[in-house]
């Protein structure tokens, strides 16, 4: 295996200091290109309104930032202020403001907080995901991460988000969950005996009766039969269950 200073894992920049900085230098690079647009449209060429520079830096620039930013936000001052300086350059343009003009005026102006607020909000919306583990090894990390009480020497977002949960006295966010992974399942129970008729060669009506034939054999043996149904709009995923009469047992949205 070859040694390395520096990788790159989806998306970010990982050192072997884990200080961050050649992420936050590959940042530099993408995002001065992204403000040297900002500054073209700002021109008196272009003539764009103040708003509309606004939402472009919040949708090219701010998304960019975004992406990892609860990971790598916890480097040094010096190095995070390789992002932040290249921010705030693009709302003094957006904003036609000064260059003396106070950094703390132009984000107000703009409706940006600092950087620095800005991650540690979004990294206070990841306490749902800690609130309610839909993963055994997610579930398995937080019981350790509670467990422990020295602090790491690299604390991970995970912990930090952990740490956040005990401040405000979030004690019970690690629920049992069980986990029973479908290649541990037994063969029987699964139902193939409609696997060995064609579809295209085989009626309806065949595969009804043949499914009716295997709902009679297991209500004798005092079965209770739930059917589960889905669908997908544009904003949701909902879910349905009945039972073997047709009614509503339980419906609702997914997450």
């Amino acid at each position: 295996i070859q040694n390395v200073n520096n990788c790159k894992i989806l998306g970010i920049n990982i050192d072997c200091k884990y200080n961050f900085k050649n992420h936050c230098n590959y940042l530099k690079k993408d995002l001065t290109i992204r403000l040297n647009i900002i500054k073209y449209l700002s021109s008196n060429k272009s003539q764009m309104h103040t708003n509309s520079l606004l939402r472009l830096v919040n949708s090219v620039m701010l998304s960019k930032i975004d992406y990892g930013l609860v990971i790598y936000n916890k480097t040094s001052k010096t190095t995070f202020k390789i992002v932040e300086t290249i921010l705030n350059a693009a709302i003094r343009t957006s904003l036609r403001a000064f260059r003396t003009t106070p950094i703390k005026n132009i984000q107000a102006e703009g409706g940006f907080e600092p950087l620095r607020v800005h991650a540690n909000r979004l990294m206070h919306r990841l306490l749902h995901k800690i609130s309610c583990p839909n993963s055994s090894l997610l579930h398995k990390h937080i019981s350790l991460l509670k467990k422990r009480k020295t602090l790491p020497k690299y604390p991970s977002t995970l912990h930090n988000i952990v740490k956040i949960a005990k401040k405000y006295n979030i004690s019970d966010y690690t629920p049992p969950l069980e986990f029973h992974p479908p290649w541990l399942l037994e063969s029987n129970n699964f139902l193939k005996n409609l696997q060995n008729f064609n579809k295209n060669n085989t009626s309806p009506i065949v595969f009804k009766s043949l499914f009716n034939e295997i709902l009679s054999e297991y209500k004798n043996c005092g079965w209770d039969f739930l059917f589960t149904d889905g669908s997908k709009t544009t904003k949701h995923v909902g879910f349905v269950i009945t039972d073997g009469s047709g009614s509503t047992q339980k419906m609702g949205i997914l997450p």
